[in-house]
């Protein structure tokens, strides 16, 4: 058989780190209830959308939100690093994730992606949505540092997925750099919340409080002022 025309797709050999699937420790932070109230839409988007380079706080703020005492949907979580730009080791780890709300989730879609010579659009995530309709829980999925996808069979498959997401699931993907994912139709079926490094820049009432409130280093109105403009609201800086 010519190997340029198959299908097929390798399982990888390393095993998965279990530890990938924990949300972060929500933090000391200042909090950003108007960010927060983006994320309590009704009805649900399907698609939330966090992009903005290193330091603008995106992880901070989904753990805020994960902890957050008026959030009554349940989390899965997914940090990937560089190792899982590769279509069924990413969709084994979504699975998984998604077996930490509810168990019977790849019951019958795992077995499919283990399969050789499957298609991961045509004969997984068709499967996977079907778990997902059978969901007893609203469920937010929050993939981590999506920017590091650079295959776009994944791409493909995740374009699929928020299309045929079942009402009360979320897909949310934190990242630095915008998807090529069918985002301007989402955005124009309001299925769509988008924030980027204007909406997560600190104000400098923020400012004050991260530096002041949170860590007590004292500055007076100006220095505050000043140090704010010339990070122009970054926080890491």
């Amino acid at each position: 058989d010519d190997p340029r025309v198959s299908t097929a797709v390798e399982r990888p050999a390393a095993p998965l780190i279990w530890t990938k699937l924990n949300a972060p420790v929500r933090r000391e932070l200042v909090s950003r209830p108007a960010l927060l109230e983006l994320f309590a839409a009704d009805p649900a988007p399907r698609l939330v959308l966090v992009r903005a380079p290193a330091g603008w706080g995106k992880s901070t703020l989904l753990a805020d939100w994960h902890a957050s005492p008026t959030e009554t949907r349940s989390f899965a979580w997914l940090a990937l690093d560089a190792a899982d730009d590769e279509p069924i080791r990413f969709w084994l780890y979504v699975v998984e994730a998604l077996r930490t709300i509810d168990p019977g989730v790849g019951a019958t879609s795992l077995p499919v992606l283990h399969a050789p010579g499957v298609s991961i659009v045509e004969d997984v995530l068709p499967v996977l949505v079907n778990e997902l309709v059978a969901l007893s829980v609203e469920a937010v999925l929050v993939i981590d540092d999506y920017h590091l996808v650079t295959d776009d069979e994944i791409h493909d498959g995740v374009a699929f997925l928020v299309q045929h997401l079942p009402a009360g699931v979320t897909l949310v993907l934190s990242t630095r750099v915008e998807p090529p994912l069918p985002l301007a139709r989402l955005r124009a079926r309001g299925e769509l919340v988008g924030i980027d490094p204007d909406g997560l820049r600190f104000s400098e009432r923020e400012a004050a409080a991260l530096l002041n409130d949170l860590h007590g280093i004292g500055l007076d109105g100006e220095s505050v002022a000043r140090l704010w403009e010339r990070t122009e609201g970054w926080a890491a800086g």
